[in-house]
């Protein structure tokens, strides 16, 4: 069993202090009475709601609903960290208890917990709006003068893409409905089966740039991971656009976090390297996640990008030859 009154006294501020990860006290926004808040590492989250209790160690976003207890939030931090490891650092801040290994063998073997699964639930998967039109389709006579698709065709193109970006990444639009005036970019599991789509506003004035359909968790896949060649090397950008922009070796954790499940399609692959290249704003989470990924793929490096900038906003030029080494500062963080 759990030993929970050495749970209860593990210092969780010090083991955050330790690792670079700020938080903030209750009646901080977002924090109630009894939790320290962080941002989530799970979804785009930048405002705390990850919710800590300081007395049971458990823990949950409120965004996007991931959840787990200590070993949990060890384990995102130290991937391969042991029972008996738990155990030491529970000793190590005044606790001591008996951890059973086969509860902890269930926790990271059963898929069912959202926190620990290690591969996507069918319940994550979702289809395509009906709106859903594809770009291409505009080479079509009866479709030569859609405005929708117009409109998306006409918004790659000041992106610096074209009609092979909208073919290869089978593009859309809604010309109707909650989807109106975005792209609609469908997202592919490891077999290149469609599972679900983020919607990236086209006008430039929405509140939220990208829209994640409900029941669709995107923390279960890496955009674009059925197209990376297994052995080769594997780039890890943001956004999908960042993808597109740096070609088929890229994978995008669609937000500056990579989920357990990720870290484990990252691994299946047995890349010969992997390079992050996170907006220039997420360098040290980069630096971090890379430190998550070096035991299962030792040579992951961190290309730094200026702050503000990302590959798409870079082209495709500028993003190979930071990959080649050209121009490259790298950072200590």
């Amino acid at each position: 069993m759990v030993d929970r009154p050495r749970i209860r006294r593990f210092d969780i501020r010090a083991y955050l202090d330790e690792r670079g990860v700020g938080y903030e006290e209750a009646g901080a926004p977002n924090v109630g009475d009894g939790y320290i808040g962080v941002n989530c590492p799970f979804c785009d989250d930048h405002r705390n709601h990850l919710g800590i209790h300081l007395e049971t160690k458990r823990w949950k976003c409120w965004r996007c609903a991931t959840s787990g207890d200590l070993f949990d939030l060890m384990r995102y931090f130290e991937p391969r960290i042991s029972v008996d490891e738990y155990r030491e650092r529970l000793r190590g801040r005044g606790s001591e208890g008996e951890l059973s290994f086969l509860e902890r063998v269930q926790e990271v073997m059963d898929p069912s917990p959202v926190a620990r699964r290690i591969s996507p639930s069918r319940k994550s998967r979702v289809p395509l709006p009906r709106e859903f039109a594809y770009i291409d389709e505009l080479s079509e006579p009866r479709f030569a003068h859609d405005p929708a698709r117009l409109i998306g065709l006409r918004y790659l193109e000041n992106r610096g893409f074209d009609m092979v970006t909208a073919v290869d990444f089978e593009l859309g639009v809604c010309a109707i409905g909650p989807y109106m005036g975005r792209l609609i970019v469908p997202v592919q599991d490891e077999k290149g089966q469609q599972v679900g789509f983020v919607a990236r506003d086209m006008s430039g004035k929405a509140r939220v740039k990208y829209l994640v359909p409900p029941g669709f968790e995107r923390t279960d896949y890496l955009y674009s991971i059925h197209r990376v060649v297994a052995g080769a090397e594997l780039v890890l950008v943001e956004g999908v656009t960042d993808v597109w922009c740096t070609g088929d070796c890229a994978v995008a954790t669609l937000s500056s976090a990579l989920s357990p499940v990720q870290l484990r399609q990252i691994v299946s692959r047995r890349p010969l390297q992997v390079t992050i290249m996170w907006d220039g704003d997420a360098i040290a989470k980069a630096f971090r996640t890379a430190e998550r990924i070096r035991p299962f793929v030792p040579r992951t490096r961190v290309v730094p990008l200026p702050f503000g900038a990302d590959p798409a906003s870079l082209g495709k030029g500028r993003v190979n030859q930071l990959l080649n080494g050209e121009g490259a500062h790298p950072q200590k963080i």
